[in-house]
Order: structure tokens, then sequence, then C-alpha cells
């Protein structure tokens, strides 16, 4: 059984699953073969919970369209993939929605959640919001070769740690669309109202592509760690120094779209 259910049915997708008629006196379980199309990664084992009022997030907790009592919730363990929340990775929809709508399930986890990216080219049209996270949240994909994020804007951080702590970002690429130019692909900076830039775990990353500052900003960070990363400065792929990092550089001040920055003083260690 799942969730107390005793029996299954089945959705082609989370539209069919939420115009279901539910039942008021009992859970109600559907296997769902899709988001939208059958296979997508999306789907998976929800079940129907008459009495949850829990805030729909459409990924985990989607609200019925036959009626206002209950939620459908995904069963499910460990981490979190960004197909559920309607992540296409076919470098041609926006999936900035998912994004978004995965990560605050996740920093709304104790202790930290997970996100997972399948093997997929993943666009996206704004900065995704990681500022002001003490705890272990981790974002990882398949490999640096497989798992690709595309930022399709100008302008901005693509992840943006500006005073986090403690977060892990694992085996995937970052590679912005050839006619955008974000101002940098990690922006890790010091926080004006707690000065937190440190402990950051980064292993396995392809970072390469023409930015406005630098591929990564460190701006009073300290003890993060880099492992088996290629940091490049532009979409050539040919390395460089310059571009490529800037640290505390004078003359050089960051800005987070979220939040205000301290000062740059610190180390890097």
């Amino acid at each position: 059984t799942v969730g107390g259910t005793n029996y299954f049915q089945t959705a082609y997708n989370i539209a069919e699953m939420v115009a279901m008629n539910v039942a008021s006196n009992y859970n109600q379980a559907v296997v769902v073969n899709g988001y939208v199309t059958n296979n997508d990664q999306g789907g998976g084992i929800f079940y129907y919970q008459t009495n949850s009022t829990a805030a729909t997030n459409l990924g985990t907790v989607f609200a019925s369209t036959v009626t206002t009592n209950g939620r459908w919730l995904r069963d499910y363990s460990g981490p979190l993939n960004v197909r559920w929340f309607g992540a296409k990775g076919d470098n041609t929809a926006d999936d900035t929605p998912a994004f978004t709508n995965v990560l605050a399930v996740a920093k709304a986890s104790a202790g930290g959640g997970t996100v997972h990216m399948p093997k997929g080219s993943y666009k996206i049209t704004a900065s995704l919001n990681l500022t002001a996270q003490v705890g272990s949240l981790a974002i990882t994909g398949d490999s640096k070769f497989d798992t690709t994020i595309y930022p399709a804007f100008n302008g901005g951080p693509v992840f943006d740690l500006s005073g986090s702590q403690l977060l892990k970002l694992e085996n995937f690429a970052v590679r912005p669309v050839a006619t955008f130019k974000p101002a940098t692909l990690l922006l890790i900076a010091r926080n004006a109202a707690n000065g937190s830039a440190s402990l950051h775990s980064f292993n396995n990353l392809w970072l390469d592509g023409t930015c406005t500052n630098a591929t990564v900003v460190l701006w009073g960070a300290e003890q993060n760690q880099f492992l088996n990363c290629n940091i490049l400065s532009s979409v050539t792929n040919a390395p460089a120094l310059v571009g490529a990092v800037k640290i505390n550089e004078l003359g050089f001040t960051p800005t987070s779209p979220f939040l205000t920055l301290g000062t740059g003083e610190g180390g890097v260690g």
C-alpha cells in the first residue's frame, strides 16, 4: 500500500490525475506515466490525502481540479528530481519555473535537500536563487558531460550563492546560450547581513561561457572547495586565466539580484 491506500489507478499525465474524481472517505493512489507526456520522467506514484492542506508546489503536491478538499501527494524518498516539477531538459522549453519550484521545496527541507537533474539540456531565463542558505543543500547532475544548464539571459548571476554556507554543486555543466551574456555563472559573495560565503563544495563542474564579469566571482568568500572543475572564459572552450575567476578584485564590486552584499574582504582557502 502507499499512504494507506489499498489499490492503484493509472493516469497518462499530471493534468489527468488532478482531474480525477476522488472519494472523500479514503486515500486513493494513482500511477502517473509522465508530467506531460509518457515517460518524460515527471510521473510517479501519488496518493490523494483528503485532509491535506499542504501548499501546492507543482512537483510533490498538487491540488485537485474537481474539489477543494485534500491534495495529491507524491510518494518518494531521496533527491528531488527537477523533472517532477515539469522541467523538459530539451534546451527549447523554459525550465526556469521548474527550477524555481524544486529549489523552494529543497530549501524548505529540514537539514537541506538534494535536487537532481537527469541527463538533459536545461534552458533557464533568470538567475537561480540559492542565497542566504545555511545547510547541506545540494544540486547534482548525471555528469558534467551529460547534464547541462543553458542560461538564456543577460546580466545577473546564473547561480547566486550569496550569503550561503555548506552548499554542494556537482556533476553538471553551465554553458550560456551564445547570444546571451550573464554577469557570472557562479556568484559566491559575502552577505552584508551575516557575512556568510563559505564552506561550499563544487565537484566535477564544467563552467564555460562569455560573462560580463567573470565565469566565477568570489567576493569575501573563504574555505570553498573546487575539485575536478573546468572553469573557462569563452564559449570556444579555450582555457584562459583572464575573465575566468575574479577574487575580491580591486575596482570591481559584484551585485546580487536577491540581497545586499557586504565587502570583499576575506580569503578563499
